[in-house]
């Protein structure tokens, strides 16, 4: 047996009369499109039914200290705005009382969310725009930068990562890691990365580098971006070593495989830290391609250095 409501106040909210306009301009919350709404299919159909045309002009409204704000009926907003059902010339809303504290709270998890079901490079996109990064370059402005943030942080890719280990159990934390390279993707902004240059290896080994600080890393980048390789004797010096690495990794059929993306940054490491050694080395000069060297070691110096140790899921 249903029991009947004497009164709108048991259901702890008041009932309030709108113009049609009156409730279109009512600001609308990021959790509001999102919201999802059974008779959202339907509603063109059970609009044309007269037993229920009052039922289909009521929503909930939240008030917050005076201020209304739409909690459902995205879909339904739609259908009127677009005559896929009729406009009501006037709207029942049901207005639920809300402090701030639990409105901002909702507002963030919503954000949440929201932020959470977009794709990686749609993320990094906003966390640029939060962090005030405005990149040009199509490398950086892309946000394909995921697997190379994750192979500077980790030394490998995020589907390549041990979820047993204390360390890589939890994938990087996205927005801490573009702050922590921040500076480091402000100067390969600057110097318009080329997309067949700085591949996912070529970009963590850059941030690495960059990171660490080492002189001479900066003009290695530039003259690399630009290919400026030199020969001498047969000899290749480390920029036209790696020149000819990356081609190779690219005409490579396995150019997807995650693991040849750890090999080119391992070479692209390597090749800068001959570049830094200076000319004067005995290896320098070199016939043969760079072997690369371990990662981690690196990574760890970069990640000390910074103080970032410690820093959960980094």
């Amino acid at each position: 047996m249903i029991r009947k409501i004497s009164s709108i106040t048991e259901l702890d909210c008041t009932l309030k009369l709108l113009s049609f306009d009156e409730w279109l301009y009512i600001p609308e919350p990021n959790f509001f499109s999102g919201a999802i709404e059974s008779r959202s299919v339907f509603y063109p159909v059970l609009s044309k039914v007269d037993a229920l045309k009052k039922w289909t002009s009521i929503v909930s409204l939240i008030n917050v200290n005076g201020m209304l704000y739409k909690l459902d009926s995205a879909d339904r907003k739609d259908a009127w705005l677009v005559g896929a059902a009729e406009k009501p010339s006037s709207i029942h809303a049901l207005i639920f009382d809300m402090s701030k504290d639990e409105f901002d709270s909702l507002v963030n998890n919503a954000n949440d969310i929201i932020f959470n079901a977009l794709p990686s490079w749609e993320q990094v996109k906003i966390i640029y725009a939060d962090l005030g990064l405005n990149m040009s370059s199509d490398r950086l402005r892309s946000g394909l930068i995921y697997e190379a943030l994750s192979l500077a942080l980790r030394g490998k890719q995020r589907n390549l990562q041990d979820k047993r280990s204390a360390r890589e159990k939890e994938d990087i934390n996205l927005r801490k890691a573009v702050e922590f390279f921040k500076e480091e993707l402000l100067f390969l902004d600057q110097v318009t990365p080329k997309i067949d240059v700085f591949l996912t290896g070529v970009l963590a080994a850059a941030l690495i580098m960059l990171a660490l600080d080492k002189a001479g890393v900066k003009d290695f980048l530039i003259k690399l971006n630009d290919g400026q390789g030199e020969t001498k004797n047969g000899k290749q010096d480390p920029i036209h070593n790696l020149l000819n690495i990356i081609s190779k990794h690219r005409l490579n059929k396995r150019n997807n495989d995650p693991k040849l993306a750890i090999d080119l940054c391992q070479k692209s490491v390597q090749a800068m830290m001959l570049w830094c050694d200076g000319s004067d080395s005995s290896v320098f000069w070199r016939e043969r391609d760079i072997k690369g060297c371990d990662l981690w070691p690196i990574i760890f110096e970069m990640k000390s250095n910074r103080k970032a140790s410690d820093i959960k899921y980094l």
